[in-house]
């Protein structure tokens, strides 16, 4: 076999598996970018949206219960708990750190930082209920401060899932119904 023989025959053989392998080896480092991006959405969503969240509102909701305004119900703060919060300093300061931190995790949400769909799953009815319960109070942090966009990014977040909630629930409704008729 002759150097010309050697060079026509081998050599494309030998760029072709030279080649698959580079082109093997882009598409495997492209999936191993793509999955590690997906965990670290992922871990981000226990990073942002974890227990250190979850004790600002509990802190919040202590306060809040010391200076006589009960949380846990399931409506918006009336006026005159609004005023019982806006009176005490602490209660007050404990308020603007839980909602601090919501602002954050939904922040966090609304750039893509965390995975929506596991941000989700795991805490809409917190966002929602945050939203649902405190906007009066919002409201008038907004007033004093004279700035709309105050507490905007839960605002958004919260509408949003609500809306997302309720058609997940209407949908689920309407499989649960076709069960039943196909039972029938």
């Amino acid at each position: 076999m002759t150097l010309q023989e050697f060079a026509r025959d081998w050599i494309p053989i030998l760029q072709l598996i030279v080649s698959t392998i580079g082109l093997g080896s882009l598409v495997l480092v492209w999936w191993q970018l793509r999955q590690t991006s997906r965990w670290n959405k992922l871990r981000m969503s226990y990073m942002f949206l974890g227990p250190a969240t979850q004790e600002t509102l509990r802190h919040f909701t202590r306060e809040a219960k010391r200076a006589g305004v009960n949380i846990k119900s399931d409506s918006p703060l009336t006026d005159a708990e609004v005023q019982l919060i806006w009176d005490d300093d602490e209660v007050l300061q404990a308020f603007k750190d839980a909602t601090n931190d919501m602002e954050s995790l939904c922040a966090q949400i609304r750039l893509g930082a965390v995975d929506p769909d596991v941000a989700f799953t795991l805490h809409s009815a917190r966002v929602t209920r945050f939203w649902h319960l405190y906007w009066p109070m919002i409201e008038r942090l907004r007033r004093k401060y004279n700035d709309d966009d105050l507490v905007n990014e839960v605002q958004c977040v919260a509408e949003d899932w609500k809306d997302r909630r309720e058609a997940e629930r209407m949908l689920k409704e309407q499989q649960r119904r076709k069960k039943i008729q196909q039972k029938v």
